[in-house]
């Protein structure tokens, strides 16, 4: 985009995105730009329970929802000790950068 029309395309970013923060970079030299988001938030979550498909899209659904990224994840298996049913743990760490949304209520 040429430079005279990072402002209007700007403004039109916080018009079409609202309750959105935005920036516009002159980038005719990319490494002109440093970009170093900031975790807003960071919480643990852990899910254990018989294993079934689709838990790890349920989750991940859940968080995305809620503008939280997967920081780190590690699932695991095991045989239930009563059922022969196959038991599955997920834990890991979920964050959301800054700046939060309004709506942003953990």
């Amino acid at each position: 985009i040429a430079s005279p029309d990072i402002d209007v395309l700007h403004k039109q970013l916080q018009t079409d995105l609202e309750g959105m923060s935005t920036s516009c970079f002159d980038a005719v030299d990319p490494k002109k730009v440093e970009v170093c988001p900031r975790i807003g938030f960071a919480g643990q979550f852990k899910l254990s329970g018989a294993d079934n498909p689709g838990i790890v899209h349920k989750l991940t659904s859940v968080l995305a929802r809620n503008s939280l990224t997967i920081g780190n994840m590690k699932t695991s298996h095991e045989e239930a000790p009563f059922g022969g049913t196959e038991l599955f743990t997920m834990e890991g760490r979920a964050v959301a950068y800054e700046p939060l949304t309004s709506t942003f209520d953990w």
